[in-house]
């Protein structure tokens, strides 16, 4: 049994720099929509999920030992196109396009805060 009972993932949390920037790179590139504003960020919606842009973090430094990131997975029909066009559009590609199997593909990009995005599903 455990402590509390968690019910569903809520929002997302991404934490930039320039929240300006990050907008356009979560609106025009990825196809996020506004929800409105909230608090100092923005709320965005896509991919069935809230994402909220949250402006003011410095980068962390990374200590020496291995430590672990969290990276959202994005899903997608036309995983290959999908790389194409964003590597086209000069988005910075995290790890190169991997098709797995005829029915599994991935690859990683990253904002300019260096959230990295996982964009997977059939090739």
């Amino acid at each position: 049994m455990s402590l509390i009972n968690l019910t569903g993932l809520n929002v997302l949390s991404f934490y930039v720099s320039d929240l300006v920037k990050a907008k356009k790179f979560y609106t025009d590139i990825l196809g996020f929509e506004e929800t409105g504003p909230m608090e100092t960020g923005f709320c965005l919606k896509g991919a069935g999920v809230t994402i909220y842009l949250e402006p003011g973090r410095e980068e962390c430094p990374r200590p020496p030992w291995k430590y672990a990131d969290i990276s959202p997975r994005f899903a997608t029909d036309g995983v290959n196109d999908a790389f194409e066009k964003l590597s086209d559009a000069g988005v910075k590609i995290i790890s190169e396009y991997e098709e797995s199997s005829p029915e599994f593909a991935m690859f990683r990009i990253s904002d300019d805060d260096g959230n990295i995005i996982e964009i997977a599903g059939k090739p």
